[in-house]
């Protein structure tokens, strides 16, 4: 006996769907001989999964511990029971209908090195059909993937925001010892940013030194933390491609000023409501000073995502500070 069976998502196959929409398609098999099915399964889940191997050298041997996390984010069902009556030869469809919850993180696959951590993570969703038999016969069983984009609970202000940070630079000079000071000050517009949108920023530099400034560097950084119960805290950095800008030099005595706009890829959107991984975005204001200064680094938190109106979860994620533990 054989079941052939698809599992058909709207409006596409590579449709990505919003926490908190509605799931709509249909399972369509066909059978080529009577067949009785005890139940018919249609399911919704969505877990995560942090696989974290540590290589240990000792003298000259290298082994490897091998950690391995889960956790569900959700999991539906629709059944529907045949009670062991005979289904005819033919093709049938049977609509499929899930609500995601709003509380649940985007998908995700990504694979990384940090140190002597290899790190592989994955959040995945999926629709399965399992067609289930009485007896000893093996049931039959087929799933989709479809990818969920979450949303975010805004813990940023969404007006106007002034940072700042200075560093001083001792200078030694025709036998005398002076303190110089390079000082920064930077406004963004909103800190809280849809997908795809864009981030505004101003700021102001001054460069009360006898050193030349040789440029200030702007980029968008992605800051991926996992959290693994080993090692507490697994933390990796990553330059958002095309986001980086450089401005001109800063001579001694002189001012910088600089507006800036940086456009955000589509695919970047912060990532919350997971206890093994979180990604969070900055803005980098990075002074770059000649050698042997080291250099001076603003960093402007900004969360990327479409706000959730209503949060039906029973947990909220941790706050902003908690969930990234940079400082």
């Amino acid at each position: 006996m054989g079941v052939l069976s698809e599992i058909n998502i709207f409006p596409s196959p590579d449709a990505i769907h919003e926490a908190g929409s509605d799931i709509f398609g249909f399972v369509k098999y066909s059978i080529d001989e009577e067949t009785v099915f005890n139940e018919i399964d249609i399911s919704l889940t969505g877990r995560g999964t942090l696989i974290v191997i540590e290589s240990v050298k000792s003298g000259d041997r290298q082994t490897e511990h091998i950690f391995r996390y889960t956790e569900d984010y959700i999991k539906l069902n629709n059944t529907i029971v045949n009670n062991d009556n005979v289904t005819p030869v033919g093709v049938y469809e049977i609509p499929i209908h899930f609500k995601l919850a709003t509380n649940i993180p985007s998908s995700l696959k990504y694979n990384t090195t940090i140190g002597n951590y290899r790190i592989n993570c994955t959040i995945a969703y999926e629709v399965t059909v399992t067609f289930k038999r009485s007896g000893f016969k093996f049931d039959k069983t087929l799933s989709k993937p479809i990818q969920v984009i979450s949303g975010i609970v805004p813990r940023l202000p969404r007006k106007p925001v002034t940072y700042g940070h200075q560093k001083k630079i001792l200078i030694l000079q025709f036998f005398c010892r002076w303190t110089g000071l390079v000082n920064i000050k930077a406004d963004i517009e909103t800190s809280v940013i849809e997908p795809s949108g864009k981030i505004k920023l101003s700021y102001i530099i001054f460069n009360d030194t006898n050193i030349t400034i040789k440029t200030v560097q702007i980029k968008l950084v992605e800051l991926y933390t996992f959290s693994d119960k080993i090692s507490s805290k697994l933390l990796k950095y990553n330059d958002v491609k095309d986001t980086e800008s450089k401005t001109r030099t800063i001579k001694s005595g002189d001012t910088q000023c600089m507006e800036i706009d940086i456009d955000l890829p589509p695919e970047k959107t912060t990532i919350e409501f997971s206890k093994l991984v979180s990604r969070n975005y900055f803005v980098h204001i990075i002074v770059v000073l000649p050698i042997p200064y080291r250099n001076l680094v603003l960093k402007i938190p900004v969360q990327i995502g479409n706000e959730i109106v209503n949060n039906n979860g029973n947990e909220n994620p941790p706050a902003y500070h908690e969930a990234i533990e940079i400082y």
